[in-house]
């Protein structure tokens, strides 16, 4: 789960597009009151929370926490 500073429709359709077609990913819910992006991974995959943050930052939205099996980041993951 990504929280990101603002999110609009236009945003939601960017971040879809984005991350939509990365191999490892499964599926992606962005919820517009709370601001988060959530990403699963495809069956017998696991997602690298670095991708996942530069993807993000790809498109400006610079995430402000990303949370998942591999802990809670603030900024961006080493690995």
């Amino acid at each position: 789960v990504m929280t990101v500073g603002e999110m609009c429709g236009g945003c939601v359709t960017k971040i879809t597009a984005k991350l939509k077609p990365m191999p490892d990913v499964g599926k992606v819910v962005c919820d517009i009151p709370k601001k988060t992006v959530t990403v699963t991974p495809a069956a017998g995959k696991s997602l690298s929370p670095k991708v996942l943050w530069e993807s993000m930052e790809s498109i400006g939205k610079t995430p402000t926490s990303l949370t998942g099996p591999s802990g809670t980041f603030k900024s961006k993951p080493k690995a």
